[in-house]
């Protein structure tokens, strides 16, 4: 991490390859520049070089787990199977916890793994073994947090973003978590509140999930939570959405495509969604999404 660039850490690494090919750090500092490219086939054939010179390098075990966990994500994008990824990605990390019990991103990782295979006790489990580590971290709450969302536990998933967003108030993925969970709840105000104070944070929107919307004005419809899958969701503060109140069709103002909320773009007329909210949520990827420990 201190090169001045990827390319600069992949040369030096190389160079230190062919001088030293024993010599398991170097084979594990080229794989972790392939990580930040994310050259995954690359980044996992020099893991597991560096492993075969050293089993018992905890580490890049546990950067294992993590490119395992970006596959699988990539998979399950692209409408493929993620299971044997993500099994993969637990057997890594766990085996990095094995030579390292205090490995807090292996923990986080195999959280993620074991959330994704719908393992809700082993990914608790893993949660509490982080923030006992890292108390101060916010990481382990909020994955604690959507742990409890996926299990129905709303009250005990709030109380964890909580946790995280006072031990960390940046913590852009506890706001959209928050907000996601408010939205299930029917609370649009507090939902909405929690999406703009994430996406004021990282405008990228990377971290955005189901609350990934932004409040709009309509000519017809002043009140409308814009979903960035399904537009046209009717904003109802401290109820519920319904959908027989959606509009077939509504007309955004200073709004165009492809992302809502663009100052001076041109309006863009466009429908509503249809289906129920549960089913809008479902085709966001949420509730909720899990953050991971670095590659290294």
């Amino acid at each position: 991490r201190g090169f001045a660039s990827t390319g600069r850490m992949i040369e030096c690494a190389s160079e230190a390859i062919r001088r030293r090919p024993s010599w398991a750090d170097a084979w594990m500092w080229r794989a972790a520049a392939w990580v930040m490219l994310r050259e995954w086939p690359r980044a996992l054939e020099d893991l597991r070089r560096g492993l075969e010179i050293n089993p018992r390098h905890a580490s890049g075990l546990g950067c294992v787990a993590y490119v395992r966990l970006e596959i699988a994500t990539d998979r399950t994008r692209e409408g493929k199977d993620a299971v044997p990824e993500l099994r993969e990605a637990v057997r890594a990390a766990s085996l990095a916890l094995e030579w390292d019990p205090a490995n807090y991103d292996a923990l986080l990782n195999r959280a993620v793994a074991r959330h994704d295979l719908r393992d809700f006790s082993g990914a608790l489990e893993d949660c509490e073994r982080a923030i006992r580590i890292r108390p101060q971290a916010g990481g382990a709450y909020v994955n604690r947090g959507t742990v409890h969302a996926s299990l129905g536990a709303t009250a005990e998933a709030l109380r964890d973003f909580g946790l995280a967003l006072e031990v960390d108030p940046d913590q852009k993925l506890a706001l959209c978590n928050r907000g996601d969970v408010r939205l299930v709840l029917g609370d649009a105000a507090g939902a909405l509140d929690d999406a703009n104070r994430a996406l004021a944070r990282d405008p990228s929107r990377r971290y955005a999930g189901a609350a990934d919307f932004a409040e709009v004005e309509h000519r017809d419809d002043p009140g409308v939570v814009e979903l960035r899958h399904e537009p046209g969701l009717p904003l109802e503060a401290g109820d519920r959405f319904r959908t027989d109140e959606r509009p077939v069709a509504h007309l955004l103002e200073g709004d165009g495509p492809p992302e809502p909320g663009v100052p001076g773009a041109p309006d863009h007329p466009h429908r509503a969604g249809a289906e129920p909210l549960e089913q809008s949520i479902a085709a966001a990827g949420g509730p909720g999404c899990l953050g991971r420990g670095d590659g290294f």
